[in-house]
């Protein structure tokens, strides 16, 4: 069989080079049916709901009939009229459609989906990135969202979906193992948009937005899940949340994933001889490291009384890096101090490292040392 179908957008199949009619809406919805469900048997009854739910009409399963019919004949275009085809089968009150991915993007998608897997597994990230990014890339929207589906076996559908989000979240870590984070950041983007609530995509969108210098805009972009969530679902964010922020706050992601956005170009610093050679300069690292928290701490109240106006100014002068810290040391403080005497220490310890944090930011020396944080590096 040479046709070729597409399930990953609305449902299309083409004999090539040319694209095939495959009829109706409802004809269309049981083809989208045996392709999901590809190699497995789908009863007529299942058929039945999906096209009418639990209200179908007494012709319904002729009519499921002659749709099976018209499919074959798709499939094989010299097959007689009632005759059994060789790849849509009748087994019983069911049918079964054999199918690859040579034919099925579907099944395309899985395949390299776990191909990825086994590549991650053995340490080669960058050749799971590939993997994910290319089968991603088959996607051209919903799983059959031009079709009008009913009853339960909608949920395959649906599932598909959610394996495509899953899809990105696995390249989003991928793009991080392998210090290629700008790779995943514009799909990434658009499934964070299209899932607000899904705070694992979210988290992942923290990760590599610092990863790619824009920590600002990682910080930003937690404020306004964590509003959204509480507004919404009236919840605060979960463990996967709070860990992203916490290691975009200390910048705790591989330092060289780090790189200039497109369209901005490094600055050369001076260099240096690399360890070990006699010639060529290498260039000189700036620091990224925070200093070591204080052991001790003591007074400092007009510092601290300032820290905390701060928090109604939002921004400052120029950066919008500032308000998401000091937010994040006020609400870390609050989580951490039970007694005054906890207080004392969480604040010693909390200021100094929000302080440290600001400066890193707004004076460009943060993970990568190269880049102001400004309004355009938000997502």
């Amino acid at each position: 069989m040479n046709v070729q179908f597409s399930l990953l957008g609305p449902v299309r199949a083409w004999r090539s080079p040319a694209e095939l009619d495959i009829g109706s809406s409802r004809q269309r919805a049981i083809l989208a049916l045996l392709l999901v469900r590809a190699n497995q048997l789908v009863s007529v009854g299942d058929m039945v709901e999906l096209l009418w739910g639990q209200d179908p009409p007494g012709s319904a399963v002729n009519t499921i009939h002659k749709y099976i019919g018209a499919i074959r004949r798709l499939l094989e275009p010299g097959l007689e009229a009632r005759a059994g085809g060789r790849w849509l089968t009748r087994h019983g009150g069911a049918y079964r459609l054999a199918a690859d991915e040579s034919m099925s993007d579907l099944i395309a998608f899985r395949r390299m989906v776990k191909d990825a897997g086994l590549a991650a597994a053995e340490g080669r990230p960058a050749d799971a990135l590939d993997l994910l990014l290319e089968a991603v890339a088959l996607r051209r929207g919903a799983c059959g969202e031009d079709l009008d589906l009913r009853g339960r076996n909608r949920d395959y559908f649906t599932a598909v979906d959610q394996e495509y989000i899953a899809a990105l979240a696995r390249a989003a870590d991928a793009a991080l193992a392998s210090a290629q984070p700008s790779r995943i950041l514009p799909l990434l983007r658009q499934a964070a948009f299209s899932e607000p609530l899904n705070e694992s995509l979210q988290a992942r969108l923290m990760l590599v937005l610092a990863a790619t210098g824009q920590q600002a805009s990682a910080l930003s972009h937690y404020q306004v899940v964590r509003e959204r969530l509480n507004d919404e679902l009236g919840v605060d964010p979960g463990a996967e949340m709070r860990a992203a922020q916490s290691k975009v706050l200390r910048q705790e992601f591989p330092a060289a994933a780090v790189r200039e956005p497109a369209g901005l170009a490094a600055t050369p610093g001076p260099t240096r001889p690399s360890p070990g050679s006699a010639s060529g300069p290498a260039p000189l690292v700036s620091p990224a490291q925070l200093p070591a928290d204080l052991p001790a701490f003591a007074g400092r109240e007009p510092e601290l009384s300032q820290l905390s106006g701060l928090l109604h100014l939002g921004e400052i002068a120029g950066t919008v890096a500032i308000g998401a810290l000091i937010r994040a040391y006020a609400m870390e403080l609050s989580e951490r101090s039970d007694t005054d005497a906890d207080r004392h220490e969480a604040q010693a310890r909390l200021l100094h490292h929000y302080l440290h944090s600001s400066y890193a930011v707004c004076s460009g020396t943060g993970a990568g040392g190269s880049r102001r944080a400004t309004h355009d590096s938000f997502p």
